[in-house]
């Protein structure tokens, strides 16, 4: 059970208390819970920005040998970026020609959905993509279970 503590300037930090009576429901003696500060000076903020932002950022922390802050490129950019190297994995093998020879994708389309300019169509090409291969493979695992 956690005990209430009352944090004054002259105490350890909380890092450094124990503020659990032991183990809890379902959990064991090397999981207990401690309290970790959220800001302070031995602490290190997690920026997240834009990508034009996160590269201009970088740089001005590399230049001046700041590593006082971690930054992080946005999650967008950062599945903009898989999505780019989905693409061009895929780009060439037969997928992208059975999907314009369907008529579901148009080779322009393709060609944005691979340079990572379309996200929400990226998204749904990958996954009806994946989704159409994982059918096909089930359909030959099941005949051939059946000629067995």
């Amino acid at each position: 059970m956690i005990k209430d503590q009352e944090v004054t300037a002259d105490q350890e930090t909380i890092e450094d208390q124990q503020v659990t009576d032991g183990p809890q429901e379902g959990q064991s003696e090397n999981q207990d819970i401690r309290a970790k500060p959220v800001v302070g000076p031995e602490r290190k903020p997690i920026i997240t920005l834009d990508l034009d932002l996160y590269n201009c950022a970088l740089q001005i922390q590399q230049s001046v040998g700041n590593d006082n802050w971690i930054l992080r490129a946005g999650a967008l950019h950062i599945a903009f970026a898989a999505l780019h190297s989905l693409g061009k994995t895929v780009d060439g093998s037969g997928i992208d020609t059975c999907s314009i020879e369907s008529g579901t994708y148009t080779s322009a389309a393709l060609r944005g959905i691979y340079g990572d300019k379309a996200y929400k169509r990226g998204i749904e090409y990958h996954v009806t993509t994946c989704l159409a291969i994982t059918m096909m493979r089930f359909d030959a695992m099941f005949s051939v279970i059946s000629l067995l």
